[in-house]
């Protein structure tokens, strides 16, 4: 696992969030293209569902 996904996963099990491989990717994703904002991984999340991407 790469540092970036380790992150991703260590803030999704701080919130409580389980991540597949498949949502770690596109939760990294979408970190990145949102940087400047600061928003929880709980509101990507929500997001996703939102969209039916989930």
């Amino acid at each position: 696992m790469a540092a970036s996904e380790l992150a991703c996963a260590r803030m999704a099990a701080k919130e409580g969030l389980h991540c597949t491989s498949a949502r770690l990717s596109e939760l990294r994703r979408r970190l990145s293209e949102n940087s400047g904002n600061v928003f929880s991984l709980r509101d990507v999340y929500k997001r996703q569902g939102e969209n039916g991407s989930i």
